[in-house]
């Protein structure tokens, strides 16, 4: 078996194991612990091949993400709990690792077969939390164990409110994910990479695929990648649309047909409910969305008091662990959560960072244009578009925290690097 080959399955692994984590190994096998070591066991075998590889060199951007791996260490001394703390940490340095080795190593020819797998895996998980949602309805998750809390809205006891469209009634589709925001991030990013990369995906249907995969996104319900992929594509993604008269028409028309459906329906059809969700959410009544912005002002007002950070345990799903601090906030904005665990500098590193990679990939997407190297132009442009999506959702939830979310856009942003790489006109290392 070759390298590229070993180095591609390991990758696959990681990713399959990354999506599949919250419901079969931590719901279903109730956190079997080998299995949750797994993804690092696989991660470290390939960081292995990597270093055994390359010639490592740090450019000045690089060492903002050395920096920032510090401070992450040294938060762990204002930790209340030490296990929380390395929960934490793994979860910043996981995506960063994974980064490195995908941009450094060759996984395939041309990278098509690793593009190719992540269309087959979402439009899989897509179809999966499509028929979970619809057809075997929340009973499923709760006969499977996941987890219920008491909900005023419903009167009793309930999935988390990410697993439900407002107070409808309906289930949003997470697939193996343990949020809809989540899944929709997976999803989203996938389909921006379907979409921009279309002409070089090789696969058998691949517009059944990619349908599934925007039918599961929409179906997620997820405003904060409804808008960030609003911005995209407003900025980007139009010119790479595929067969657009066909998709525009397409879309027109099933306009169309939904606004007839919702007039027959009238005020009592589900069209209706969702159009007053949205209509509301704009204009801030709605419950969630409403609630945001004093959510952020909390977390902005103590990461002021403490600008060097609080440490971990603080912050959103990892604070719940933490019964033995009082300082507990949902941030819901990543930045906000850098800055509460390890401080305003660790958030200003970490912007740097992807604000470098963004304009590497945006040089390099010229370059390759000017050379009439298509194909390394879309991987540029596929990067870097996800980058900025990835970046713009951040600001509405604790992503920081989900290491599949990461993972995800570092893939792809991985595989455009390790193009440049090898089909360079000047030799780059992670980030230049």
């Amino acid at each position: 078996m070759s390298d590229n080959k070993i180095n591609r399955i390991i990758a696959e692994l990681i990713i399959i194991l990354l999506a599949i984590n919250y419901m079969a190994v931590e719901i279903i096998l109730k956190s079997n612990f080998v299995l949750s070591c797994l993804r690092d066991i696989l991660l470290a075998s390939l960081l292995i091949l990597t270093v055994r590889k390359i010639k490592v060199t740090i450019s000045k951007p690089f060492y903002c993400v050395i920096i920032f791996m510090i401070l992450a260490a040294l938060a762990l001394y204002y930790t209340n709990s030490l296990a929380t703390g390395i929960i934490a940490i793994r979860r910043y340095y996981f995506p960063i690792l994974f980064l490195f080795c995908i941009s450094n190593i060759d996984i395939d020819n041309n990278n098509h077969y690793i593009i190719c797998f992540m269309v087959k895996l979402l439009a899989l998980l897509s179809a999966w939390g499509i028929f979970q949602a619809d057809i075997l309805g929340d009973s499923f998750l709760r006969k499977i164990g996941y987890p219920l809390v008491y909900s005023y809205a419903y009167g009793r006891d309930m999935l988390y409110n990410s697993f439900y469209f407002g107070n409808l009634g309906i289930q949003r589709v997470v697939s193996t994910f343990s949020s809809s925001n989540i899944y929709g991030l997976c999803s989203g990013i996938v389909l921006i990479a379907s979409i921009i990369l279309y002409e070089y995906i090789n696969i058998k249907c691949k517009n059944i695929l990619i349908i599934l995969i925007l039918a599961g996104y929409i179906l997620s319900f997820s405003r904060s990648n409804f808008l960030a992929l609003l911005v995209i594509f407003l900025v980007y993604l139009r010119k790479y649309i595929p067969h657009k008269k066909i998709v525009y028409f397409s879309i027109t028309v099933l306009i169309i047909a939904l606004i007839i459906w919702g007039i027959i329906q009238g005020n009592s059809g589900v069209l209706y409910k969702i159009s007053t969700w949205i209509v509301n959410t704009f204009a801030g009544r709605e419950s969630s969305s409403a609630a945001r912005s004093g959510i952020w002002k909390d977390a902005f007002m103590e990461s002021v008091k403490h600008p060097l950070g609080l440490g971990y345990g603080h912050v959103g799903a990892l604070a719940n662990s933490d019964l033995a601090t009082s300082q507990v906030y949902s941030s819901e904005n990543s930045y906000l959560t850098i800055a509460l665990d390890m401080g305003w500098l660790g958030t200003f590193l970490y912007i740097f960072f992807l604000a470098s990679l963004v304009k590497i990939l945006i040089r390099y997407s010229i370059m390759f244009n000017n050379k009439s190297d298509y194909y390394g132009n879309r991987l540029c442009v596929c990067g870097y578009t996800i980058l900025i999506y990835l970046s713009i959702v951040m600001l509405f939830s604790n992503h920081i925290q989900d290491m599949e979310t990461i993972c995800f856009a570092y893939l792809f942003a991985g595989i455009a690097l390790q193009y440049i790489h090898t089909h360079n006109i000047k030799p780059i290392n992670l980030i230049d």
